[in-house]
């Protein structure tokens, strides 16, 4: 699948149970971070479709909020400009 032009159908619904997973809370912050590095790591190079997303964008939000600081730094290097979202949201 072009990763470009379209998101893996079966991200979404990963996504609605990861946020299921998020909600009911972890024992701790380091379970946490890893659950969020992880599941970012299962959603890479979708990240900017998933964020547009009216089904999605709300919990990257969450995720992104959550993650910790070498995953925001990996999101960041990829290189996701504001352009690049406005881009997305354009196809």
């Amino acid at each position: 699948m072009d990763k470009k032009s379209s998101v893996d159908p079966s991200l979404v619904p990963y996504l609605r149970q990861a946020d299921a997973t998020f909600q009911n809370g972890f024992d701790d912050d380091q379970m946490r971070t890893l659950f969020i590095d992880n599941v970012f790591e299962e959603i890479k190079g979708y990240e900017i479709k998933l964020s547009v997303m009216k089904s999605s964008s709300f919990i990257i939000e969450q995720f992104v909020e959550a993650a910790s600081a070498s995953t925001t730094l990996q999101l960041i290097k990829v290189g996701h400009t504001i352009r690049d979202i406005f881009v997305a949201t354009l196809h």
